[in-house]
């Protein structure tokens, strides 16, 4: 669809991401995934206008002096918009 942004109808395209990842570095281990959404208001001459994303990251990490993996919750909000 499209949405009214900057006095112009810009085409609205949203998109859904998720990620997974496991790694280790010496003695630290870390173990996780995580979801996501963004959303591009493109304008009518192709350029972007203005986009949004929001991220959220759930992690166990690991290390020698800890019994138990602990966990660690990571969360990201993103606004791109034209400087006038």
């Amino acid at each position: 669809g499209t949405e009214k942004r900057d006095g112009m109808n810009a085409l609205k395209v949203e998109t859904p991401s998720s990620s997974a990842l496991n790694g280790q570095q010496g003695e630290t281990a870390i173990d996780g995934t995580g979801t996501g959404t963004a959303t591009f208001y493109v304008g009518p001459d192709g350029r972007l206008v203005a986009a949004t994303s929001a991220t959220s990251q759930t992690l166990a990490v690991t290390v020698p002096q800890a019994a138990e993996p602990f966990p660690v919750t990571i969360t990201a909000k993103v606004t791109v918009s034209q400087v006038k």
